[in-house]
């Protein structure tokens, strides 16, 4: 095995690949035992049926499949190894990770060449390449065989794209390699600017000559191209100018083109985020431009793993301060009491913040839910409640039972489905009611489950789609790509060009926002101070710019990636990632409060949660781009390792 091929792949799978689909005749004429590419990919239907396997790529398991919890270590969402899409936010500062001790490899300097290079990895493109060596000599028309071209070229795309992201230089195979071809078996990595440009030609070819509408409902068509051309675009365009490479403004220019052209396409915008997220099937979702169907015998872990005591991934303080008031106002500079009340703070918040985090309530006690009765019992005036060790809170006004609640029906109302889709009180996947939310791991009343370190609870991906009592039974469908990423890298190209302005603010952020329920985006009101915690280094619109992608992708799988082509890590990785404001007295003087770094030292002490416990190393500058694995760089001797990492020899 040379530095890219796994050889069982091989030919060996193409009687599974076709058996399905392959018609009498054709099986007459080519006995199992003699499938080859020159003999099985010939005809439409034979490239339609090969093809439906470059369908099982990693860039589109959004969702964990089958059965277990997602493995905390892994990489994360664009990484063969692991799907679990909150790995990223979690690198980049936006979530803590309740796994262990929680420490961020890159913000504590633990990164290992072993651990983070599953993303080199050829097998599938040389799936991709045998289909399109292939295409010329089949008996297709030069129409079809431009559309199966465009497929292969999109997928190979994606492939090269995410790899290049994750490594920089990489080894482009513009065909398959065989086993004897060792000039190619032992390539050197191919400049980012040629695989950039490759990648791009390659995607524009596609644009032009895919099948408009593709293969039928939900498949590769000239739409989802588009929309890819807008992430790449966006993602290289931005990167080249933040890490000082030539020819930023053609990637951004391409992205921009994309973006404009998908916009015209799809003029509305679903109203409701949750949606995106928490249906059944994607397909009845307006904006959702591709996504991974799960049914049956085909489903998903995610849903299930965020009703039980095995989440790990919460938000952190800095991800909440994000979103914005719903007048549109930053709450650290317009309401900075809010920030330490635990309730005050979710008042009068972009919705995507409900949606995202749990919201702070109190019952007396949980009957069980059931799909068309929200059944618990509330504090009433002249009850008690008892916190911590020692205080009790008295609920003495009609107000104070009504505080404890009031996020109870406003979910309940946000949510088109009610009780089926996203109530409250959370319940975990036996119907066990939480009693309370914020709910510590480490003061949890009794009830382990849908607990956490920081206080707020991601539920991102939560839904009562019936009652999961065992791992990957949850049919949810994923989206992969949607219009309101569209939307943002439609802002933020635009922005890069010069080109942003309130018309393309009210084309792009200002749609987001109206879904949210926050007030419009008014760039000419935009100075220097509206936001006292931005980074100095950038431009106050383009940080609200910045901002409005955080929000709309928070858990969504990109933040790491976003703030690595942004170059901007340092700000927002090299810092203990902080919690809830909490009295600790009223959890049992059992959590640690920052800058302490145990929980006898935060005794009786008020601020905010501190977790993990120790203050992070800091980012190293080589970290922007991942390690070459060792044993690729010990098997091709012309492979070089990213500088700032060990190689075989060092």
């Amino acid at each position: 095995m040379k530095h890219y091929i796994k050889y069982i792949v091989g030919f060996c799978v193409l009687p599974l690949l076709f058996a399905s689909c392959l018609n009498d005749d054709f099986l007459e004429k080519s006995p199992r035992t003699s499938f080859t590419p020159e003999n099985t990919l010939v005809s439409y239907s034979n490239f339609k049926t090969y093809a439906w396997g470059l369908y099982n790529i990693s860039e589109f398991d959004r969702y964990p499949y089958g059965g277990g919890d997602p493995d905390p270590n892994r990489v994360g969402y664009g990484n063969p190894d692991d799907p679990n899409i909150f790995v990223n936010d979690w690198y980049a500062g936006f979530m803590v990770n309740g796994n262990g001790n929680g420490e961020s490899p890159w913000a504590y300097q633990n990164v290992t060449e072993s651990g983070f290079s599953g993303n080199w990895n050829y097998e599938y493109i040389r799936r991709v390449n045998v289909m399109l060596d292939h295409i010329d000599r089949s008996q297709m028309s030069d129409k079809d065989k431009a559309h199966w071209r465009s497929v292969g070229y999109f997928f190979r795309s994606l492939r090269y794209f995410s790899m290049m992201s994750s490594f920089g230089d990489i080894v482009w195979e513009e065909h398959e390699v065989k086993s004897d071809d060792t000039e190619a078996l032992y390539a050197s990595r191919t400049p980012r600017d040629t695989v950039a440009s490759r990648i791009l030609k390659n995607l524009q070819y596609a644009e032009t000559n895919i099948n408009p509408d593709g293969d039928g409902a939900n498949t590769i068509n000239t739409k989802v191209v588009k929309a890819l051309i807008s992430r790449f675009g966006l993602f290289e365009g931005t990167w080249r100018k933040y890490h000082a490479l030539n020819d930023a403004n053609v990637y951004l220019q391409a992205s921009l083109k994309a973006s404009q052209d998908l916009v015209a396409a799809y003029p509305t915008l679903h109203d409701n985020y949750n949606e995106e997220f928490n249906s059944l099937d994607l397909s009845k979702i307006s904006g959702i431009i591709l996504y991974k169907a799960y049914i049956e015998n085909m489903t998903q872990n995610l849903t299930r793993y965020a009703r039980t005591a095995s989440a790990k991934y919460e938000l952190s303080q800095m991800a909440i301060n994000t979103y914005l008031c719903s007048d549109g106002t930053v709450i650290t500079k317009t309401r900075p009491n809010d920030v330490k009340d635990t309730y005050n703070q979710f008042k009068n918040r972009d919705r995507r913040l409900y949606y995202v985090v749990c919201p702070p309530y109190r019952i007396k006690a949980g009957n069980g839910l059931s799909m068309t009765v929200n059944n618990f019992t509330p504090f009433k005036v002249g009850e008690t409640i008892a916190t911590g060790t020692s205080k009790v809170l008295k609920v003495e006004t009609p107000s104070d039972s009504i505080r404890l609640v009031q996020f109870i029906d406003m979910i309940n109302k946000l949510t088109r489905n009610g009780l089926e889709e996203k109530p409250l009180p959370i319940a975990n996947w036996s119907d066990s009611q939480v009693k309370s939310m914020p709910h510590f791991k480490d003061y949890n009343e009794g009830q382990g489950f849908l607990s956490s370190y920081s206080g707020y609870m991601n539920w991102k991906l939560y839904n009562r789609h019936g009652s999961p009592t065992v791992f990957g039974v949850n049919t949810e469908d994923a989206p992969i790509f949607r219009m309101a990423e569209v939307l943002v890298n439609y802002a933020e190209a635009a922005y890069e060009l010069g080109q942003f302005n309130q018309s393309v603010a009210d084309a792009t952020i200002n749609k987001l926002r109206t879904r949210a329920g926050v007030s419009p985006m008014n760039v000419s009101q935009i100075t220097s101070d509206f936001d006292p915690d931005r980074d100095q280094t950038v431009n106050p619109v383009l940080w609200e710019i910045r901002r409005e992608r955080r929000i709309e992708l928070m858990a969504d799988g990109f933040a790491f990636d976003d703030i690595r082509r942004w170059k901007v890590a340092p700000f927002y990785v090299n810092k203990r990632q902080l919690g809830m404001w909490v009295d600790n007295a009223d959890y049992g003087n059992k959590l640690v409060i920052y800058p302490e770094k145990s929980a006898a030292a935060s005794a009786n002490k008020v601020g905010n949660i501190a977790y993990p416990v120790n203050e992070p190393k800091g980012w190293l500058d080589h970290y922007y781009l991942y390690p070459l694995p060792m044993d690729e760089l010990v098997k091709n001797k012309n492979l070089k390792q990213n500088p700032g990492y060990k190689s075989p020899t060092s």
